[in-house]
């Protein structure tokens, strides 16, 4: 199942006007569809020429978690275009002590470098104002105090990134007392 968002931008405000999930084996995959995937061409010396693309990590913030429970990490990124993407970009999440990355909910073929790293391969074809999302539980540690915050932060990377500008962004993890509520 790959999640497929569509925005719609307004005056100072980014709205999620779509959420479909969809599959590889969807039929109403076609033209301008996010999986139909475009190869990247190739010029005259063959080798491939890359889109024109600005991949950009939209802040999200995690719901708050209480000491020894977990939370999830929704690693947003943006196609601001103007061309679709012609290769794989990846997101990256990364997260202070305290925390852990649990195994992904979505794409579930992320891969770990440590238990506070994690990067996650989306395929070519987001199209100009599509997102990708990861979908990341955190825990948190049990011996963190209540009432805290710890910063962490999402990028994308993708050889077809003309902005590398808009690509890191800070997430906050915000610890919640028990007693309060």
């Amino acid at each position: 199942m790959r999640l497929r968002h569509t925005l719609a931008v307004g005056t100072g405000a980014l709205l999620v006007a779509a959420v479909m999930p969809t599959t590889t084996a969807d039929a109403t995959d076609g033209p301008g569809s996010r999986l139909e995937i475009v190869p990247a061409t190739a010029n005259t010396s063959g080798t491939t020429v890359g889109s024109r693309s600005d991949l950009e990590a939209v802040r999200l913030d995690p719901d708050p978690a209480l000491p020894g429970g977990t939370t999830e990490v929704h690693a947003f990124v943006v196609n601001l275009g103007p061309e679709r993407t012609a290769s794989p970009f990846q997101v990256t999440l990364r997260v202070p002590n305290g925390l852990t990355i649990l195994r992904p909910q979505y794409p579930n073929d992320c891969v770990p470098s440590q238990d506070r790293v994690i990067t996650c391969t989306f395929p070519p074809g987001l199209n100009y104002l599509e997102t990708a999302t990861a979908i990341i539980p955190v825990r948190v540690d049990a011996t963190v105090p209540a009432g805290t915050t710890y910063k962490g932060c999402v990028t994308v990377a993708g050889n077809d990134d003309t902005n590398r500008h808009n690509n890191r962004t800070p997430i906050t993890f915000t610890i919640s007392d028990p007693d309060e509520g």
